[in-house]
């Protein structure tokens, strides 16, 4: 046991781990959130001189659940863009699956749900998949998207056949066999 601000000191570098205070009676759950800590993005976890407040309810899914934390850019003159600054994560694995893990991993015993944060997740993802089909076909510099013609972020499956491609050129006077 240990009091507030040794809490937060120790933790300074570890914002996702899960704490219990005593409430007099019973050990209740609380977020290092509550309790202070501001994650400081841009110096590896020390506090930036020129911070710049970011969230105060910042959302993170991480191994160990669903986590809201108090988040600072760092707004330094070198400072990477806040986008750059965040975390990112990459999983093998649906939108909907990771998500429900990481409801249960966060309070699979209580009738109460974590904040219903599905539907942002799952369009968050679809964004992003959207933007790498842009960036993967070449279209990452356009203004406007509005120019890029029907298919044009559709690759080409090299298994299937294409006229002027992969088959012969006399690949219509073929026999059906």
């Amino acid at each position: 046991m240990q009091c507030g601000q040794c809490i937060l000191d120790t933790h300074a570098l570890q914002p996702l781990h899960r704490l219990e205070k005593w409430n007099g009676k019973c050990f209740i759950s609380e977020s290092l959130a509550s309790m202070g800590l501001c994650v400081s993005l841009g110096h590896s976890g020390k506090q930036c001189d020129h911070r710049d407040p970011g969230p105060r309810d910042f959302t993170v899914l991480d191994s160990n659940g669903i986590h809201k934390i108090n988040l600072d850019f760092c707004a330094c003159g070198d400072a990477e863009p806040r986008i750059q600054q965040l975390l990112s994560l990459q999983s093998k694995l649906s939108a909907y699956d990771f998500y429900t893990a990481m409801e249960r991993i966060t309070e699979n015993a209580s009738a109460e749900s974590s904040a219903d944060c599905y539907m942002p997740f799952s369009h968050i993802a679809r964004e992003r998949t959207h933007l790498k089909m842009l960036k993967r076909a070449g279209y990452g510099d356009h203004t406007s998207f509005k120019d890029i013609p029907d298919r044009g972020l559709a690759l080409l499956c090299p298994a299937c056949p294409q006229p002027e491609w992969n088959l012969p050129a006399d690949w219509k006077e073929a026999p059906p066999e």
